[in-house]
């Protein structure tokens, strides 16, 4: 989930390799966008993305 202000919320994994979880789940913690909106206002929004490591196929 991403808030009003561009902040990740509660990240998941939706498929996992164990080992590299951790990783994921800290990096995309760090990452900031830009607010989505609707008729101009801020809001709350949920989108998927895909972290790929080196190695990980």
């Amino acid at each position: 989930t991403i808030d009003e202000n561009g902040r990740v919320l509660r990240p998941e994994v939706l498929r996992s390799i164990e080992w590299l979880d951790t990783a994921a789940l800290e990096a995309v913690k760090q990452w900031q966008f830009a607010p989505a909106t609707l008729h101009g206002t801020p809001v709350c929004v949920t989108m998927s993305v895909v972290v790929s490591f080196p190695g990980d196929m």
